[in-house]
């Protein structure tokens, strides 16, 4: 086999694996519109406002160290674990100040209590979720994603299964948002588990050094990171406080299909990324490859284009 057909082969199954991590989001799909039928527009308005809210966490927690720390490891496996612990420590760094701010925002918005409390619940499931974002970083530059695909199936069997049982039960919005902390927690767990035994041997240690590192790295990523964020993600957030839960409850209704979507440059970047990141750019394979990826994303995203137009009804 030459060495072109073999790292080939390795793109076309990691799209494949990433395609069926991705797969998994459709059960949060299900729940969701089950959530939105019981909970109703207004229920669901807050529940999108909340959401909403705890992704601004999220986003403080990553600000696009991912794709680093991908590289990072796909660089350099043997020091999987120092660049775990610096990022560890560099997000228990952002979510002192992210935090307070965070669960003091409804507050000072007067949001109702439930709304509170849900965006507090969501904000907990984001943090849990950006610390299995590490371990899937791992899986990714060892380019041996069947492991994210065995914590992602878990994850959302968990928030399907409570979460619809508690709706069938009578559990409203707190119930709702609390199914996505439960099943984050039991995911994190397991993710950290896998990287330790199949991977790196983990310590949870604080390492200001590598975290400083880390964030100088940060830099234009960070930005083209936030920009993007800002784009896809404050907008539900500014509908609930501008418009209302009601309009909010409809509107996070067509987000959620976009979520769906996008599924679909999730996928292309996560098979090609990992590859390009170990090749040296002098490698002459690495710019027809670039080229091959840019090509098929057009293709794709005219197709979702017309799909979204045509659909929309």
């Amino acid at each position: 086999m030459s060495q072109s057909s073999g790292t080939t082969e390795r793109v076309a199954r990691n799209a494949l694996l990433k395609a069926a991590v991705q797969a998994t989001r459709l059960l949060s799909l299900a729940f969701l519109v089950v959530a939105a039928r019981v909970l109703g527009p207004e229920g669901f308005g807050k529940f999108t406002f909340a959401y909403a809210l705890a992704t601004l966490l999220g986003a403080a927690l990553d600000l696009g160290m991912h794709s680093i720390l991908v590289r990072a490891v796909a660089r350099a496996r043997a020091d999987t674990a120092e660049c775990w612990a610096a990022a560890v420590t560099l997000k228990l760094a952002l979510l002192a100040p992210a935090g307070f701010l965070f669960a003091a925002f409804p507050l000072l918005t007067q949001r109702p209590l439930d709304t509170t409390l849900a965006a507090w619940l969501l904000g907990a499931a984001l943090v849990l979720q950006s610390f299995i974002e590490l371990a899937v970083t791992v899986f990714t530059g060892f380019e041996r994603l069947e492991f994210e695909l065995g914590v992602r199936v878990v994850e959302k069997v968990l928030l399907f299964g409570v979460g619809v049982a508690g709706l069938l039960l009578g559990g409203r919005l707190l119930l709702v948002c609390g199914a996505f902390a439960v099943a984050a927690a039991v995911s994190l767990a397991l993710a950290v588990r896998l990287v330790h035994r199949a991977f790196a041997r983990l310590a949870w240690r604080w390492d200001a050094a590598g975290a400083r590192a880390l964030g100088m790295r940060l830099g234009p990523v960070a930005v083209a990171f936030l920009l993007a964020f800002a784009a896809t993600r404050l907008v539900p957030l500014l509908v609930a406080l501008l418009a209302g839960d009601l309009a909010a409850g409809h509107f996070g209704a067509a987000v959620r299909v976009l979520d769906v979507v996008m599924v679909v440059p999730v996928v292309f970047v996560a098979a090609v990324y990992p590859v390009l990141a170990r090749a040296p750019a002098a490698d002459p394979r690495f710019r027809p490859m670039v080229i091959q990826a840019v090509e098929l994303l057009l293709i794709a995203g005219l197709a979702v284009a017309l799909g979204l137009t045509h659909g929309a009804g």
